[in-house]
């Protein structure tokens, strides 16, 4: 997301399970229902951790798919942590060119 003058200030990552990228938007996904959120300056932080584990809880996602969501979470939080000023160059790099 960026503010009204362009500047990157929170970045929100679905962890997902698959991606289906089809013509004429038509695409679809499988939410894990755990998410990602970076704001430049801070640590990317884990968001609906507990959605998560009801869902393991009443069956509706595998102790795999549980395992896989919390792994790819940590994943994102310390790549973002490593590549920080890349990741938002990149962000902001990106928008430029979507803009045009």
């Amino acid at each position: 997301m960026f503010d009204e003058n362009g500047k990157l200030f929170e970045t929100y990552f679905d962890i997902t399970l698959e991606n289906h990228v089809l013509p004429e938007g038509k695409s679809w996904f499988i939410d894990l229902l755990l998410d990602v959120v970076w704001i430049p300056g801070e640590d990317a932080e884990m968001l609906d951790r507990e959605e998560l584990d009801e869902a393991l809880t009443d069956g509706t996602i595998t102790t795999g798919q549980h395992e896989n969501a919390l792994q790819t979470a940590e994943r994102v939080k310390e790549e973002m942590r490593k590549h920080e000023r890349e990741f938002e160059r990149f962000c902001v790099e990106l928008r430029k060119e979507l803009m045009k």
